[in-house]
């Protein structure tokens, strides 16, 4: 939730004056995103592979939000007539194994110029139980990530590195909360990653106090530090040129 929360605040910075545009949130999970980019006039898609997660938003969608439409696929497997505008996807590379595949189908989902904006995990330093038990094959690095951005056909515009300091200090909370999830695969974690959040929904009350309090003061002191390294998150704003770097 804080991670979110923090990462919500960046990105309502990146398109809060976007005119009204046709959007693909890749991974919505909770759906609080999409519901966010239609109150503020958006409308597309929200595509992901878990059918709890499709079926949880659509028990708590509101029947005026006709701007959006729920798919459960896979996007490497579905292809789309009408190109994009926006494409989202907020920790979702990290648990895909050929995340270069999906980069490259998302490049060719976006009409030119078009905007992909997505956040990964940073670091493999900062590696731990958490990642594991989520689904993750890896934590990403600045220049690698920008490396493989381009080599996808994408011109770099933003990459922030959030989360310092309360963000980074959760690892280990993080972690525990890990902990408690049943045995599965690989696969089954990653479709239960977007809505699987059991000490935000065991400490609710507790955590919402608590992050009403810490959110604030970590926007004020991450704004300091979002062009460094010390974060433990990446949001990156990546365009869509006409040009393609050699693979």
């Amino acid at each position: 939730m804080f991670g979110y929360m923090t990462r919500k605040a960046l990105l309502m910075r990146l398109i809060g004056r976007e005119r009204p545009a046709f959007f693909l949130e890749v991974g919505f999970g909770r759906g609080d995103w999409l519901l966010t980019l239609s109150t503020m006039g958006h409308h597309g898609v929200g595509l992901d592979t878990s059918r709890y997660a499709a079926r949880l938003l659509k028990e708590n969608l509101p029947e005026s939000r006709t701007s959006i439409d729920l798919i459960v696929g896979n996007i490497q497997q579905i292809t789309f007539i009408e190109k994009f505008d926006l494409v989202f996807a907020f920790e979702v590379l990290e648990h895909i194994d050929d995340d270069n595949m999906v980069i490259d189908k998302i490049a060719s989902l976006l009409r030119t110029g078009g905007q992909f904006i997505f956040s990964v995990p940073a670091h493999a330093k900062l590696w731990t139980k958490h990642d594991e038990m989520v689904g993750h094959f890896r934590r990403y690095e600045r220049r690698a990530l920008v490396a493989k951005l381009k080599s996808n056909g994408f011109r770099v515009r933003v990459i922030w590195c959030y989360g310092f300091p309360f963000g980074n200090l959760l690892l280990p909370l993080r972690s525990l909360a890990a902990s408690w999830m049943p045995k599965m695969t690989t696969q089954e974690r990653t479709e239960i990653s977007g809505t699987f959040r059991p000490l935000e929904d065991r400490f609710r009350r507790i955590l919402v106090i608590a992050f009403k309090v810490l959110l604030p003061l970590q926007l004020r002191i991450q704004e300091h530090f979002l062009e460094t390294d010390i974060g433990n998150g990446y949001v990156v704003v990546a365009e869509k040129s006409t040009l393609r770097s050699a693979n």
